[in-house]
């Protein structure tokens, strides 16, 4: 299961390899609060009117366990269906309208894949942890030469890994020199025990 924005390859690479995938709803929510931003009034109702029909989406999901379980099942694949419709009809001529009505009606079973299997709606955790090594790339231009890219891909790849596992990345770099000098066994970053 890949959850992912609407990039062309994840697309490519659910066609090829067979994967599952939930498209990211704060895209999407991002995209048709964009609209507001357009000119044309036919634009800005569209985008509003598309922002709400996603709300009311989101707070009939929000309702599962306080109403029985069949008939939140049947209200949730209505106001499915309902987004869908209503982002899929009557899309003013901008190409940013066309493209949300365009991804909403051709997507449709990636977009709400997370109703059926539990889960999240975005893919804010995946970005949330490539943010630091995003931040660093903007900040130092990246490595400049091979050398410098692949110790900068370890670099961050280390961190990372310690960072969620909730690890001392210090502790196993000095691990890994240890190992390095012959002093040691050599550190695994799955499933870290330092």
């Amino acid at each position: 299961m890949l959850t992912s924005d609407f990039y062309g390859a994840y697309r490519k690479f659910q066609r090829t390899g067979g994967a599952a995938i939930q498209f990211c709803w704060a895209r999407l929510m991002r995209e048709a609060l964009f609209l507001g931003e357009l000119k044309g009034r036919g634009a800005v109702r569209y985008g509003k009117r598309i922002i709400k029909q996603m709300r009311l989406m989101f707070e009939m999901i929000g309702m599962k366990g306080e109403i029985g379980e069949g008939d939140w099942k049947v209200r949730t694949k209505r106001r499915r269906e309902l987004t869908v419709k209503r982002a899929a009809g009557a899309a003013p001529e901008q190409k940013e309208a066309k493209r949300i009505a365009k991804r909403l009606r051709e997507w449709e079973e990636e977009c709400f894949r997370f109703i059926k299997c539990g889960l999240e709606p975005t893919n804010n955790a995946a970005e949330l942890t490539i943010r630091q090594t995003a931040l660093d790339r903007l900040a130092t231009q990246g490595g400049r030469g091979v050398w410098g890219g692949e110790w900068r891909e370890r670099f961050w790849t280390v961190l990372t890994a310690c960072a969620l596992q909730n690890v001392s990345a210090m502790n196993y770099l000095k691990k890994c020199l240890s190992v390095y000098f012959g002093l040691d066994i050599s550190p695994c970053l799955i499933n870290l025990a330092i």
